[in-house]
């Protein structure tokens, strides 16, 4: 009995997962146009305004960011998170118009992941194991991208 619960529970997790990302995925087309998902994030999530030297600098300071972001959301500190989803809202209005020219293939996916994470960590209450995996997903995109413009 206890097997299948398991299974339930697993089961309802990933059904939680696709419902809460499939909003995002359809509300707004985020590979071929900014416009309706850029707007809605905006207003969940106020960008602070962020010096950027260049594109490599600010996909370094979103790599830090985001285990910053982890760090916060594992303390339950909810000032630091919320500062941080600012802030890495506010580092990426910097960078993705240098992301999509120097990387244009690589550009449509980190930006459906980036709305997804902000959807998901700018809220009041948020899904903890949900905004961790995002966020780690995302902390990997940005490694990966920092390890590719220094070749």
């Amino acid at each position: 009995m206890r097997g299948w619960q398991v299974t339930l529970a697993i089961f309802l997790l990933f059904a939680m997962i696709g419902c809460s990302s499939s909003p995002d995925s359809t509300g707004g087309g985020n590979a071929g146009s900014d416009g309706g998902g850029k707007e809605d994030r905006q207003q969940a999530v106020a960008p602070k305004k962020m010096e950027v030297a260049d594109l490599s600098t600010g996909i370094s300071m979103l790599s830090t960011l985001t285990k910053d972001f982890k760090q916060a959301v594992e303390a339950d500190d909810e000032g630091q998170r919320k500062e941080l989803v600012a802030q890495i809202a506010g580092v990426w209005e910097e960078i993705k118009a240098d992301l999509e020219a120097q990387s244009g293939d690589t550009y449509p996916a980190v930006a459906q992941e980036m709305t997804a994470f902000l959807d998901s960590a700018s809220g009041e209450a948020i899904d903890r194991e949900l905004v961790i995996q995002q966020d780690y997903q995302l902390y990997q995109r940005f490694r990966d991208l920092g390890k590719a413009l220094k070749e």
